[in-house]
């Protein structure tokens, strides 16, 4: 349950147990489109991780115009009570050193409790040159959460803006609870 907690401790927890996201982009022609994706998180600086092919049109809109937003969402089903964020900022395709750094973490949150050598994760070797599949990292720049307090008032479904540097500070302070995006 998010309640109880500050913003910043709910979009943590947001982060920390949605397993899924919905990746928004644009072309230089303002064309827009959506993909949903599972998601690593890390910290410094506070990003989501996803991987896709190069041909998918969101790949090709990151590459074009280095910019995506994305909502993650607790859905009734989850065990948690209705809860989301939405997040923009920078996005780019990670390079050879950052997948070197990034590649074991991101493949131990998409498959928890799989020990590293039975992994079906990719290597950075196939992330990388000619490999059809990448991996994109989006900088978060900006946070928004739903405002429950106004819904709880007004009935009116509004979002407030959050501090980037306070979900990651947020997300810090748990790394005892949950190691993967240190």
């Amino acid at each position: 349950m998010t309640t109880g907690l500050s913003s910043a401790q709910r979009a943590a927890t947001i982060i920390r147990t949605g397993r899924y996201l919905s990746l928004a982009t644009a072309n230089t022609e303002a064309r827009p489109w959506a993909a949903q994706l599972q998601y690593a998180w890390f910290l410094s600086p506070l990003s989501v991780v996803v991987g896709s092919h190069v041909a998918a049109r969101h790949s090709r809109d990151i590459v074009e115009t280095s910019r995506a937003a994305a909502t993650i969402s607790l859905l009734p089903a989850s065990g948690q009570s209705l809860d989301g964020i939405q997040v923009a900022g920078s996005c780019r395709v990670l390079d050879c050193a950052e997948l070197r750094e990034k590649v074991s973490s991101f493949y131990q949150q998409m498959l928890p409790g799989t020990p590293d050598e039975e992994s079906s994760g990719l290597t950075a070797d196939q992330l990388s040159g000619d490999a059809p599949l990448r991996l994109y990292q989006l900088d978060i720049a900006e946070v928004w959460i739903l405002d429950l307090d106004r819904w709880a008032r007004e009935q009116v479904s509004g979002r407030r803006r959050l501090s980037a540097e306070a979900v990651e500070s947020a997300l810090h302070e748990t790394l005892d609870e949950s190691v993967p995006g240190s």
